[in-house]
């Protein structure tokens, strides 16, 4: 039963992450307008019962409207909104939290919050302002726990470059540190985007890797103990604090995927998915409500 809807705002972003999967895109450009996206949020809840609604990008806060405008006038009270943001344009990010106070904020993070790291920063973000970024990021998670507002940290696990012991371990002990911190791994997405030539192999880091790290530096037991949250993530008891391992399953073959089918994807440029890396899509031209509803309904028996 399809629960969730992620918006990809924008795919412009102002870093250029060695991993970025591009959420199975590759657009420049974004066609998405708030005044669309009201109506298309509304036909979503009404006709097939979404309740959350996640925007993504590039960086979802690069989008040249005005996101809380689109919260307040989509006006159905029962959804969940969130944003998965790299941090970096922190005054925006900073409005959208005082005024929805219950917005689940998602900050991607390629490093422990520490300077000595800013060299793995840059190389893996290619941002030329690093030393900035770094530090707009590391205030604005300062603020949400300041605050007592809840983060989630996605730390993408990219081999040979933020994989070491030392770096796992001490992103796990801030977690650890911080209960209003919710820490989840992430193995690379390989995928026709961003593996051209093959040139995400090398940076690939899967379960097995990432648990005998956890065994390294000393939570054996809680890879003992793991369990399944859904059949594409785990989950690790690490001395009272959990953490999440989401996993990369998507393959050539999708009927064996392991997606419990849950999420519908909107893409900057107008397309609807039920997969963000699947080639099946309605691209929406009308986005007169009526309209969308059709779409949907034509979607869903695809």
């Amino acid at each position: 039963m399809i629960r969730t809807l992620r918006i990809q705002l924008t795919d412009i972003c102002n870093f250029s992450c060695v991993y970025c999967c591009h959420e199975g895109t590759m657009n420049e450009y974004s066609i998405l307008k708030n005044r669309n996206l009201i109506s298309f949020i509304r036909a979503c809840h009404d006709v097939l019962g979404i309740c959350r609604v996640k925007f993504t990008g590039g960086e979802p806060l690069e989008y040249d409207e005005d996101i809380c405008d689109i919260i307040k006038k989509v006006d159905r009270p029962n959804i969940d909104y969130s944003i998965v943001t790299n941090g970096t344009n922190a005054e925006v990010l900073k409005k959208l939290v005082e005024e929805f106070p219950n917005l689940e904020t998602t900050i991607s993070l390629p490093i422990p919050l520490n300077e000595m790291y800013l060299p793995i920063f840059h190389n893996i973000t290619g941002s030329l302002n690093f030393k900035y970024d770094f530090k707009k990021i590391k205030n604005v998670i300062d603020y949400m726990m300041l605050n007592g507002k809840s983060i989630k940290i996605n730390y993408v696990l990219c081999n040979g470059m933020n994989t070491k012991s030392k770096y796992i371990k001490e992103i796990i002990d801030f977690a650890k540190q911080n209960p209003t911190v919710k820490l989840r791994f992430l193995e690379t997405a390989v995928n026709n985007t961003n593996n051209r030539n093959g040139c995400m192999e090398r940076f690939v880091f899967r379960q097995n890797d990432f648990e005998k790290i956890l065994i390294q530096i000393g939570y054996e037991k809680s890879v003992i103990n793991k369990y399944n949250d859904i059949r594409s993530s785990c989950m690790y008891d690490i001395d009272g604090t959990t953490i999440k391992l989401i996993k990369f399953f998507c393959g050539i073959n999708c009927t064996e995927c392991p997606s419990d089918k849950s999420s519908l994807w909107l893409t900057s440029t107008g397309h609807l998915k039920i997969c963000s890396y699947g080639d099946c899509h309605i691209k929406i031209e009308n986005w007169q409500y009526s309209q969308i509803a059709k779409q949907l309904e034509k979607l869903i028996d695809m």
